[in-house]
């Protein structure tokens, strides 16, 4: 751990100060600009549906995206104490996207630092992503777009770890394809359900256990990489089984 710090501390710090910067970008009067827009509102008031009255949106009739991204947000409310915990629930949304945020930047660092092993061009890459006037404006609002864009760049850091398995990533694509399709599922049951509680109950438990079962198994393959690079150092480029 400590010949892992040792090695790796610029990169360390340089991340710190990336992470402060682009959070506090963000983060500077982001409950005020840009103003609420309806989206934000829609978005929330599923996530509200889903976690308290059992349904994917409040309405009878709707259509829509896919519900993954509010039931995410839902989850969020859940351990942050509620919709209200940060003023309206706009707020809380948008303290969501910051975390995010965040997460995504770590991701980009990662990413570009792999791919270019300069720390320059991390710099860049990382400044215009954050800072980019067009960029805070979306990145703050409640968009669905927002976490999609986490999830994309965490796929791409997986592909660009260290020290990649052949077995690992067929391993890795089986176990996500098992629980997208129990999500599927679920969900099917759920918007099938035509009023039967039990029907819905039973879609929206395999919903929530294959979401889940996703990030269980992508924050396990997080730990098992950088749990390895730092008891072995790892080697580049992608290994057989």
């Amino acid at each position: 751990m400590l010949s892992y710090l040792k090695r790796h501390y610029l990169d360390l710090i340089l991340l710190a100060v990336l992470l402060i910067i682009a959070g506090t970008a963000h983060a500077y009067n982001m409950f005020h600009f840009p103003y609420y827009e309806n989206d934000e509102g829609a978005y929330l008031s599923y996530a509200w549906s889903f976690l308290t009255q059992g349904k994917l949106a409040p309405y009878t009739y709707w259509y829509d995206h896919s519900p993954a991204g509010w039931i995410f947000m839902a989850i969020w409310a859940k351990l942050s104490g509620g919709f209200f915990t940060f003023g309206p629930s706009v707020n809380s949304g948008r303290v969501f996207m910051l975390l995010l945020h965040l997460g995504t930047i770590g991701f980009l660092y990662y990413i570009v630092k792999r791919l270019t092993n300069s720390r320059l061009a991390v710099i860049i890459a990382v400044l215009i992503f954050a800072l980019t006037p067009l960029g805070i404006y979306y990145q703050r609002r409640v968009l669905l777009d927002n976490i999609m864009i986490f999830w994309v760049f965490l796929s791409l850091a997986l592909l660009y770890k260290t020290h990649l398995r052949l077995s690992a990533i067929a391993l890795s694509a089986i176990t996500f394809g098992i629980a997208v399709l129990f999500l599927i599922i679920g969900g099917f049951w759920y918007i099938t359900s035509a009023g039967n509680e039990e029907t819905a109950a039973k879609g929206k438990s395999t919903v929530i256990n294959a979401i889940i079962g996703i990030v269980i198994i992508i924050l396990s393959y997080v730990i098992i990489n950088v749990v390895s690079n730092l008891v072995s150092g790892g080697s580049n480029g992608v290994t057989g089984p």
